[in-house]
């Protein structure tokens, strides 16, 4: 467990003995904010939530909540709201790493560059190829007869499609109403 598992771990027991929910930020979830989701759950299923946040397997968590294995196995199952709850967190961990990760792309950038500029091949290769430069695009056409066919095409393209869309969109309409 790192050193910021280690300091959070005991102020959320601090939290659940005291019967309070973890502080989770709201990412709008169905409208409920996540406190308030979190506030729904017993202390047992608070309790395996905070440690699976802290980094706990679920055979972990179930021992720190004072739970069996199997417990937890149904709430996953069979609770709604412990889902929602711990989808919940779920997302706010993968939003917090993906913005921690966009926060580094410059120094990702610098460190491609120097691996590069030192004459590191694989990566400049890698690189080239994940851009789509390695794979060569046939050029479009030279004949501006050919481009404006090709441009009204997908313009009768796209019209087609919006017909088909606002087609489809009148008969659910009108489904509904003898629903």
């Amino acid at each position: 467990m790192n050193s910021k598992c280690k300091s959070i771990v005991p102020k959320t027991v601090a939290r659940l003995q005291r019967r309070q929910p973890p502080k989770v930020h709201d990412r709008g979830n169905a409208g409920a904010p996540t406190d308030a989701l979190v506030a729904t759950l017993t202390a047992d299923q608070r309790a395996a939530l905070v440690a699976i946040a802290s980094g706990q397997s679920f055979s972990e968590a179930a021992r720190t909540a004072g739970i069996s294995r199997q417990t937890l196995y149904e709430w996953r199952q069979s609770s709604p709201t412990f889902v929602a709850a711990l989808n919940a967190w779920q997302s706010d961990a993968r939003a917090s790493a993906q913005n921690r990760l966009v926060g580094l792309t410059d120094l990702a950038v610098d460190a491609v560059s120097q691996s590069i500029q030192k004459g590191d091949v694989r990566i400049a290769w890698d690189l080239l190829r994940k851009l789509g430069l390695l794979s060569p695009t046939p050029p479009g056409p030279s004949d501006p007869a050919e481009i404006e066919e090709e441009a009204f095409a997908a313009k009768t393209k796209r019209e087609s499609n919006r017909v088909a869309i606002q087609g489809l969109a009148a008969t659910t309409a009108i489904a509904k109403n003898f629903v």
